[in-house]
């Protein structure tokens, strides 16, 4: 630096002033007034592509108010299962375990198709056979399923997790992903059919129907299809955990082998699909009294929001949610307790 040039680390520091201090809550105010324009533009935006949609249609406001809720609730919950499943088949998360090779152990995160060495697949491209890249094909590593493996002299154990062990996990992983793509199909007809059957009584919907019924299909029969799509979908799941969960090795070298989070959210999905898949047929052969749901609900709206019981309602509320989400790591059958309260609250028992 030449003598006549400064530092810009020695010029003195700028304290804000008093002035600073004012206009900044002025100037985040103005950003999150702005933000929240943008989003209420964008709302109204798709609000009105979306009217606009329904218009082609010919399907108004009105005929929205139709839309008959169990079927429609379940036909989204069906949707929103079908999503999952599909987003969590091809991720490393279903098992993990420590594999062995040449004597090294790895922590070792599997797919229903492909394992990965490493937290991050740094050691995959290490194994041999494997392709240069963070993920190995089960097929690779399973070879020719062979029992045999160089071993230590002393203990006699394997100093690389043996091929039959990879096999194993491959085949696991090979059935359940089979399973869950055959069941996809149900799965897919389920949805597609509870919602369009939610809409039976729009004007449009309901001129299928009558076409429907004309040819012989009768009410109860569609009433039928609809619950017989939902049962199968819920065999071909539970088909699909109970195979996977008992053809995984129990070890893969080191330690046991642990279900991970894609498993879980299988687990999930399945009990999804008993409650909605239970509510719906409930509710199509009405094997339940609908008006003790509207007189609990009821009870619920006419509580004081700013009382004991509203709060207690929010928090049974929420417990139960948190119990749902807590099935993706094992099922806690404390869960239950949480229905138990709800009835006590609703039928205002003390013991």
């Amino acid at each position: 630096r030449g003598p006549m040039e400064s530092d810009p680390r020695d010029a003195p520091e700028t304290k804000p002033t008093l002035m600073d201090s004012i206009k900044k809550p002025f100037e985040n105010n103005r950003m999150l007034e702005e933000g929240r324009t943008a989003l209420r533009d964008t709302f109204s935006k798709t609000q009105e592509k979306g009217v606009a949609i329904m218009n082609q249609m010919g399907i108004n406001s009105e005929d929205l108010a139709k839309l008959d809720r169990v079927p429609l609730i379940c036909g989204i919950a069906g949707l929103f299962i079908n999503i999952v499943l599909i987003a969590s088949r091809y991720s490393v998360s279903w098992v993990t375990g420590v594999a062995l090779y040449e004597g090294q152990p790895f922590p070792v995160y599997g797919s229903l198709t492909d394992v990965m060495f490493g937290a991050a697949g740094q050691f995959t491209k290490g194994i041999k056979g494997c392709p240069s890249s963070e993920y190995c094909a089960l097929d690779i590593l399973a070879g020719d399923c062979s029992a045999t493996s160089a071993t230590y002299e002393l203990s006699g154990l394997p100093k690389t997790t043996p091929e039959v062990v990879w096999c194993q996990l491959r085949d696991a992983g090979g059935s359940a992903l089979g399973l869950l793509w055959t069941g996809f199909v149900p799965g897919l007809i389920s949805t597609v059919l509870t919602l369009i059957y939610a809409a039976k009584e729009i004007p449009k919907v309901g001129k299928i129907f009558d076409q429907i019924e004309g040819k012989g299909v009768t009410q109860f029969v569609q009433k039928v299809v609809l619950a017989v799509s939902w049962a199968a979908l819920w065999v071909f799941m539970f088909v699909a955990m109970t195979v996977y969960a008992s053809s995984v090795p129990d070890s893969l070298g080191v330690g046991a082998v642990k279900f991970e989070a894609s498993f879980g959210l299988l687990r999930l999905c399945f009990l999804l699909v008993s409650g909605f898949g239970a509510l719906l047929t409930a509710s199509l052969f009405d094997l339940w009294r609908a008006d003790m749901v509207v007189e609990a609900y009821t009870e619920f709206q006419e509580t004081p929001l700013l009382s004991a019981k509203k709060l207690l309602y929010f928090l049974l509320l929420g417990q139960a949610v948190l119990y749902l989400l807590l099935a993706i790591d094992r099922v806690y059958w404390e869960m239950l307790l949480v229905f138990i309260a709800f009835h006590y609250l609703d039928a205002d028992k003390r013991n």
